[in-house]
């Protein structure tokens, strides 16, 4: 039982930590830090944002923030992460985080914020060391052909409801 009650609280500690972890994702790129951005990366790490933003290993972290599409817009944005559901696999050591992300955007002339971009995303981290980091991500814009396929292996969680655990309603 106390085993098991470890094995409880370790993974609610690695949702914890990969939630964090992906909303210091947001806070790093809203501020232009492409060091900070690529410190939560894995070296080799492929980030794939769809048709003409594709990012490769370390360098492509720090690319994706430094980017001239990216730079447009630092100090007027806000990427909010979430939510999340986040799958640990039974070794502890990797996981995958599926939901929403979307940038809001200040208009330059009237300082108001209008929602600039809704993506399905797919994180899949590994554990490195004590912390977690991004191995791979895959976002689409909200309508893209393949954009559902982001969330649907989430659906597959041992954490989803079976049809035998409905209560009889009649």
């Amino acid at each position: 039982m106390v085993a098991d009650l470890a094995a409880r609280l370790e993974r609610v500690e690695d949702e914890r930590d990969i939630t964090r972890l992906l909303t210091l994702y947001g806070f790093a790129v809203d501020v232009g830090d492409a060091d900070a951005t690529a410190r939560l990366y894995t070296e080799d790490t492929v980030i794939d944002l769809g048709p003409g933003s594709q990012f490769e290993g370390l360098a492509g972290a720090r690319q994706l923030v430094l980017d001239q599409r990216h730079q447009a817009i630092v100090g007027r944005c806000a990427h909010t992460v979430g939510p999340l559901v986040v799958d640990v696999d039974v070794d502890g050591d990797h996981a995958s985080a599926a939901g929403y992300v979307r940038v809001y955007v200040s208009d330059s002339d009237t300082g108001d914020p209008e929602l600039w971009r809704v993506s399905y995303t797919r994180f899949e981290l590994v554990r490195s060391g004590t912390s977690w980091r991004i191995a791979a991500r895959r976002s689409r814009a909200l309508g893209a052909d393949d954009a559902v396929e982001l969330l649907r292996p989430s659906l597959s969680s041992p954490d989803l409801p079976s049809e035998t655990g409905r209560e009889d309603s009649g």
